[in-house]
């Protein structure tokens, strides 16, 4: 997917950076066992390429539901970052590819597109505070979308990672109704 910086709706405050830095980002006391299915995750898709400019194709394939504990705002944003990411670092036109599966009792949601690209030498660190890839000058962006990203990812005991294509990926625990 993209590099760093992408869109991440915030209180506006800072207060989530300051939660991701704290590591409080989804409290784990906080979750609940939610189904997902593929039209929730359409819906936050339309919801993130708002503004962009409906310039690029976008499409969800998966099972129809996959469970897991979450909290919902939180997971939101984690999706809408991704595929804003996607859109943001692609050219208009470009495809974006939303895949949800199910893999070793884990919920994969992976978001593909045919951007620039995220260097394999920044993969880890754009997952930092602050941090963005060496190949998005003159895009705009803070270096915080990825580093809260992973927070709640964590936060929800799952992990996030960026591969080429370009492609990024978030893991969480499947409940066990999934």
């Amino acid at each position: 997917g993209g590099a760093g910086g992408g869109v991440v709706r915030s209180r506006g405050d800072g207060a989530d950076a300051q939660e991701g830095a704290g590591g409080r980002a989804g409290d784990k006391s906080e979750l609940e066992v939610v189904r997902g299915s593929r039209d929730g995750v359409l819906r936050e898709v339309a919801s993130a390429r708002q503004g962009q400019g409906g310039r690029h194709a976008v499409t969800v394939a998966g099972p129809e539901h996959l469970a897991v504990e979450r909290d919902t705002e939180r997971l939101r944003q984690v999706l809408q970052n991704l595929i804003g990411n996607a859109i943001k670092y692609s050219p208009a036109g470009g495809s974006v590819a939303v895949t949800l599966q199910r893999a070793d009792g884990e919920v994969e949601l992976s978001v593909h597109d045919n951007g620039i690209g995220l260097p394999s030498a920044d993969r880890e660190r754009v997952l930092d505070r602050f941090q963005r890839a060496g190949n998005v000058a003159g895009i705009p962006g803070f270096g915080l979308g990825l580093f809260l990203c992973r927070a709640i990812v964590r936060a929800h005991g799952g992990r996030i990672w960026g591969a080429e294509p370009p492609q990024e990926t978030a893991a969480l625990p499947a409940s066990a109704e999934a």
